[in-house]
């Protein structure tokens, strides 16, 4: 794909795991910012968190990887947002990250 370049078709993309979602050019906007909400509802340590592991590993050897990722969810099983997460799952409501 790289090499060629060639257009992938969206239904395409989709089977091969390249994109998470197809939508209609109309309902784009939508969904975009549907998907915005989750994600700025979700915990905002450990999203910063995965985001630095995926750096921080790309190109390791997956021991490696493995170890750092063991490390950084211990660091995260330690903090508020788990006990937020872990309560609200139990109390069967929407966590709230933003109050913690």
């Amino acid at each position: 794909m790289m090499l060629l370049g060639e257009r992938i078709p969206a239904d395409k993309a989709l089977t091969w795991g390249l994109v998470n979602d197809v939508v209609p050019a109309a309902d784009l906007q939508a969904h975009a910012e549907g998907l915005a909400a989750r994600l700025a509802a979700g915990p905002p340590t450990s999203q910063a968190a995965i985001k630095r592991m995926m750096g921080a590993t790309f190109g390791e050897e997956l021991a490696a990887a493995f170890e750092a990722e063991a490390v950084a969810q211990q660091v995260q099983a330690d903090g508020a947002e788990f006990v937020e997460g872990a309560m609200a799952f139990l109390q069967k409501r929407t966590p709230n990250f933003r109050d913690i």
